[in-house]
């Protein structure tokens, strides 16, 4: 293909969450109460392997590269074309531009910005469509928008967003502010009605009703309540309890609930194959559910990130 497509210093890669290189990794665990059956959610800490970037002042979740380059046009006018792919909290998108394209976005951004001073590529009319110099272009270009997205200001400016393809980030990123306030405030709020004691009240009531669900969902959320304070070990025998419950009762939703709980319990306590037997086992059991298969398997690629085993890893992705 003519042009240089070289991508030393910036090299993006497909969407996937591991590679075959990536150390340990660390996780964040999170328990969704949303209905009568608590259970964990298991997300990688890194946020670019996991597509869940966050915005904040320091470091915007905005990351664009001019991945390759690619000469077009008949031989007598032939321009190049520079292939940004950014990638946002919400989604990964690319677009082509052209030089004159990315000169009227310095424009822009250099009227409303005044003291975004960083240098533009100047033009060139001699020996323009030379390899070497389209490829020392795309790097000055590929810092270009290193500096300008490192700035949150400019981060958020909308013809930037315009420009990289993605004009719905800032209100998706409101959406995203919105919806983290209300998780907050939803948390405050239910505090007291997630302390063990109201779980422990739960599954007298339970017992006394004979109701083998309920209280199989109040041993459940028991377990990840004493997880959540770091009482691991009294966690997993309240998540053990909740399992047996579920198998006497035969509720399926219920043992896939209660194993990927205890899959991950295990995971926080380093264990990390006897996490990948309880996860196994609820594989099993949703083998023809693609959507609760998808997130087990993600859980079972994250745990064996998580103890080095990057094969492993990239096989359940």
């Amino acid at each position: 293909m003519p042009g240089d497509s070289s991508t030393k210093e910036y090299e993006f890669k497909p969407l996937s969450v591991f590679s075959s290189c990536q150390p340990s990794a660390d996780f964040r665990f999170e328990i969704s109460r949303d209905g009568p059956w608590h259970e964990y959610q298991l997300l990688r800490a890194e946020a670019w392997s996991t597509h869940t970037l966050k915005h904040d002042e320091k470091k915007t979740g905005i990351r664009s590269v001019v991945t390759k380059t690619e000469t077009r046009g008949p031989y007598s006018r032939q321009f190049t074309v520079y292939f940004v792919h950014t990638k946002t909290a919400f989604s990964v998108k690319g677009v082509s531009k052209r030089f004159s394209d990315f000169k009227e976005l310095d424009a822009k951004i250099k009227k409303a910005f005044k003291h975004f001073t960083f240098p533009f590529p100047p033009d060139k009319v001699f020996n323009a469509m030379k390899p070497e110099f389209v490829n020392e272009r795309r790097k000055h270009l590929q810092r270009y928008l290193d500096e300008a997205l490192a700035l949150p200001d400019i981060a958020c400016f909308q013809e930037l967003h315009e420009f990289l393809g993605i004009p719905e980030y800032n209100a998706e990123l409101r959406a995203e502010m919105l919806a983290d306030l209300t998780r907050q405030r939803k948390s405050r709020a239910g505090a007291a009605d997630h302390r063990p004691e109201t779980y422990l009240r739960a599954i007298e009531a339970a017992k006394k009703g004979g109701d083998r669900e309920a209280e199989a969902q109040a041993f459940n959320a028991l377990g990840l309540a004493y997880c959540e304070q770091g009482l691991d070990s009294q966690g997993v025998q309240c998540l053990e309890s909740a399992l047996e419950l579920a198998k006497a009762a035969d509720l399926r939703h219920g043992l896939q609930v209660v194993l990927a709980n205890l899959g991950c319990a295990h995971n926080l306590m380093e264990c990390g194959a006897i996490a990948l037997e309880y996860l196994a086992e609820c594989l099993a059991l949703v083998e023809k559910d693609p959507k609760a298969k998808a997130s087990v398997m993600l859980k079972m690629a994250l745990t064996c990130a998580a103890f080095g085993d990057a094969h492993e890893a990239v096989e359940h992705c």
